[in-house]
Parts: C-alpha cells; sequence; structure tokens
C-alpha cells in the first residue's frame, strides 16, 4: 500500500509533470512507534528496472533500498576498412581507357536496361580498382577526433618508460618520461588546433551537405537537445501537464485544423501540355552538364560509385549514361525498345537520331494498332446488324 506523507500531493504532482514513477512503497525509515517511506526510487522507464528490494536496516532507524536495473553497454570495437586513395589515382589513362571502350558492342548482348547497367557497372569497377589504390586502415570508434597514429606511437612510449620509472626509481628514466608526456602534450595540443581550423574549414565550404554541416556546428557550439520537459499546455481554462495529455491535445489541434470543410472545385477544361515526357530527348551535353555538377562530398550509393569519381572521369561516361538514360526513359513510357536498332540502325547517324526512329516506328505501330481495332469495332457491328435484319425477315 502506497505510504502517504504531508507533501505526499505536491510529490506526486512533481512526478507527475515530469512523467516518472515511484517504484518503493515499503517503509524505510522507522521511529519506536511509526515507520515512513523516506526513500524513493524514480524512473521514467519501468521496463529498465528489474527489481527493487528493501535490505535489513544498517542501523536502527533507516533500512537501504536495493534496485536491479536492466541495461547492456555495447563495446565498440575497432575494425579494418578498405578506403580509396583518391590523391594517387591516374584518371587521365582511366578516362583514356573508358574513351576506347566500344560500348555499342558490350550492350550489344544485353536484354534490358538492367543488363546494361551491370555491363556499365562491372567495367566501371574494373577500371577504378585497376587506377585507384586503396589502403586498409584501423578504425577505432570510441577514439577522439583529433586522434593520430602518431600521438598514440608517443602514447605507447610514454607509457613504457612511465612503468619502467616507476619500477625502478632511476632519475633518467624520470626524465626520458617527463619529455615524452611533454612531447605528448604539444602533440595533442597541435592536433586539436588543426582539427580546429579542418572543422572551421568545412563549415564555410558550401557544397557540404546539410546534415554533416550541422553535425559539425553542433560539436564546436556544444549544443545538445534541450532535457528539460514541455511547458503545459491550456485549452478552454483547463490546464494540461501530463505527456498523454498533451499528446492528444495536440493531435486534435492538428487533426481538426487539416480537414477542409469545403472541396476546391476542379477546373473542367485542363489544356493540355505543350510537351509531353516521352518527347523529350536527352543529349550527351545534358549528361555531361549534370556529372559537372554532381557533388564530390556526397557518400557513395549503394551500388558503390562514387560520386567524386563520376566527377573525374565524366568524358569517359557520357555516351554510354547517356544510352542508358535514353532507353530507361524509352521503357517508362511503354516504347517498345529495339537495342541493335537504336545501337546499330545507322552508324552515320547519333543514338539520338536512332532514338527518334525508333519512336517514330512506335508510333506507328501504335496508329495501325488503332485503325485496326476501330476497323474490326465496325465490321463487327455491321455484322451483327446484318443477323439481326434476317431474324426479323425469317421470323
Amino acid at each position: 500500500m502506497p505510504c502517504r506523507s504531508t507533501g505526499s500531493n505536491n510529490l506526486r504532482n512533481i512526478l507527475q509533470r515530469l512523467n516518472m514513477y515511484n517504484l518503493v512503497f515499503e517503509k524505510t525509515n522507522f521511529t519506536t512507534d511509526t515507520g515512513t517511506c523516506i526513500d524513493l526510487f524514480l524512473t521514467n522507464n519501468k521496463s529498465c528496472v528489474k527489481s527493487v528490494d528493501i535490505l535489513s536496516p544498517f542501523c536502527s532507524t533507516h533500512a537501504p533500498v536495493c534496485a536491479e536495473v536492466n541495461f547492456k553497454v555495447n563495446k565498440e570495437y575497432t575494425y579494418k576498412r578498405t578506403i580509396r586513395k583518391y590523391e594517387n589515382a591516374n584518371y587521365k589513362d582511366f578516362v583514356s581507357d573508358l574513351n576506347n571502350i566500344d560500348w555499342n558492342e558490350h550492350f550489344h548482348s544485353c536484354d534490358n536496361i538492367n543488363d546494361m547497367y551491370s555491363q556499365f557497372l562491372n567495367i566501371y569497377s574494373t577500371n577504378v580498382n585497376k587506377y585507384i589504390p586503396t589502403k586498409v586502415v584501423t578504425i577505432r570508434p570510441a577514439d577522439k577526433p583529433f586522434m593520430n597514429s602518431t600521438i598514440r606511437r608517443k602514447m605507447r612510449q610514454r607509457n613504457r618508460i612511465h612503468y619502467k620509472a616507476k619500477n625502478t626509481n632511476n632519475c633518467i628514466h624520470w626524465q626520458k618520461f617527463r619529455e615524452l608526456r611533454n612531447e605528448v602534450i604539444d602533440l595533442v595540443r597541435q592536433s586539436k588546433e588543426q582539427y580546429k581550423q579542418k572543422l572551421t574549414k568545412e563549415i564555410t565550404d558550401k557544397n557540404i551537405p546539410p546534415g554533416k554541416w550541422w553535425r559539425i556546428v553542433k560539436s564546436i557550439s556544444k549544443l545538445s537537445k534541450s532535457r528539460e520537459p514541455t511547458p503545459f499546455l491550456k485549452s478552454e481554462g483547463q490546464i494540461f501537464l501530463h505527456p498523454v495529455n498533451k499528446a492528444e491535445l495536440l493531435n486534435s489541434h492538428f487533426s481538426n485544423i487539416s480537414k477542409i470543410d469545403v472541396e476546391p472545385e476542379l477546373p473542367n477544361n485542363v489544356p493540355d501540355p505543350p510537351f509531353k515526357m516521352e518527347e523529350i530527348i536527352i543529349t550527351e551535353e545534358e549528361v555531361l552538364d549534370q556529372l559537372k555538377n554532381l557533388n564530390c562530398n556526397k557518400p557513395s550509393g549503394p551500388d558503390g560509385v562514387s560520386p567524386r569519381i563520376l566527377k573525374e572521369i565524366k568524358s569517359g561516361i557520357v555516351k554510354p549514361l547517356t544510352l542508358i538514360t535514353l532507353l530507361d526513359k524509352l521503357s517508362a513510357y511503354g516504347v517498345d525498345i529495339d537495342l541493335n536498332l537504336i545501337l546499330f540502325g545507322d552508324q552515320s547517324m547519333s543514338i539520338e537520331d536512332n532514338v527518334q526512329i525508333v519512336k517514330a516506328v512506335h508510333e506507328c505501330i501504335k496508329i495501325q494498332r488503332d485503325l485496326y481495332n476501330e476497323m474490326y469495332f465496325i465490321v463487327q457491328n455491321q455484322i451483327n446488324f446484318y443477323f439481326v435484319c434476317l431474324y426479323f425477315i425469317l421470323y
């Protein structure tokens, strides 16, 4: 049974406002006549507490409270990762090899757009591994961002000489330890300063992603999420303190204001757009402009293609990407694609012209199919009319 005291109502209101719960209801303080509960265990998540027990009194008037908390600490282990050394890449030979590739020949055996992109991705990955070297680095999640291998090595030397100086108590060893200690302090200060300058430079970069920019600002300014509870809400003269009541009030408010009493009238005659999406042809110049505007700070996609590499080798991949984009766009709008006709239809014409021919043929086939359906409908109706007339004549 919950214990009660003079200020129990005030305490209960405070706990309700902070969304906290008390898990101790037994008497913990004793006198010769009475017992009271003055030791509390407060939590905002009951599932994290396994059990709460009242231990035997360690003095004549007081019993301690013991709680078993259920939580785990996940240790972050170091791991290896392979990264690209972009500063040592040979982009000149990379682009030269891509320009010497006969993309039409590679795409000739492909049946659909997915096969074409897989073929392109295989060629791209092979050349990336050939012309961009890699190195294996050790990632230590628990390290400070300014830590490097030099500081880590000096720290190990300092710790070894400190262990030796404590065991031998030799003045030479202690002097060596002080020198290494001061050297480590200087290296840490220099590394911190370089790290701050790097962050300041990244903040002024216009191409940095918004998420990364905010992470840097929070790390510099030490801003953190407010832990204070949300203020009370007042509606129709009533004050709401509990988080559940606040959530229900806000939910009701926003659901009511989002309702539209009168549906807007839709226009009757909507003019057709001047152009259709299937009529727009993508050229190599447009694809090249998009490759030039790529943001190198963005990470690679799920296929492992880096925007930084695409921007560096843009002149070597503009042709296959244009072809893949064109065919993907045509297939999205229901145009039957004949890869052989586009790739090998007329060698004297560009891919865009061959695509126009395929579209024209597709439109002719659609017109022919519509005419056939219309003629079939007329003939079928005429035959039905003859049968009806014959029925009335005979009967």
